[in-house]
């Protein structure tokens, strides 16, 4: 099992990338979409949400970063994030910008990740930096502490419930 965080800014790909990796097996919990589905208007959820957590979470507040195994984040240039919110949201260029500056910068996010997978070039390009980046974890010992960590809580919890 990998607690993998995945990342990057607004129309870098992250829908992209997210679909690849369910591709190959990788189970994918996806935060924006259980937010969206929790959050509706008129509701307390958001303010409850941001209070404990600081939504966003992954770089931004620093709070889930400590949680992974390892952080991915899906770049590309700036560009290319107004041309595809353009497409995608029909947004003008200035809504393009205000939201994209709105966020943590990219080049920042990619400082802070485990892992960068640039998806500037086409998606033949990005779908083999994807497989890499699976090959990598699969291959990783890393996930082994975290599957000890859980095997340890799960026998202490059935020792205290027989005692």
């Amino acid at each position: 099992m990998f607690i993998v965080g995945l990342t990057g800014g607004i129309g870098s790909g992250k829908s992209t990338v997210s679909n690849m990796l369910s591709e190959k097996g990788i189970d994918i919990i996806d935060g924006d979409l259980i937010a969206r589905q929790v959050v509706r208007p008129g509701m307390k959820a958001l303010k409850l949400l941001c209070k404990h957590f600081d939504l966003p979470l992954l770089f931004e507040s620093g709070k889930m970063v400590r949680y992974l195994g390892h952080s991915i984040v899906v770049k590309c240039n700036r560009n290319q994030q107004i041309q595809r919110l353009k497409l995608r949201n029909n947004y003008t260029e200035d809504e393009c910008i205000s939201r994209i500056d709105a966020q943590m910068s990219l080049d920042e996010k990619c400082r802070l990740a485990d892992i960068v997978i640039d998806n500037s070039v086409d998606l033949d390009y990005t779908r083999k930096q994807v497989d890499q980046v699976v090959k990598e974890l699969r291959s990783s010992y890393k996930h082994w502490k975290l599957r000890i960590a859980l095997m340890a809580a799960i026998l202490i919890t059935i020792t205290i419930d027989f005692s």
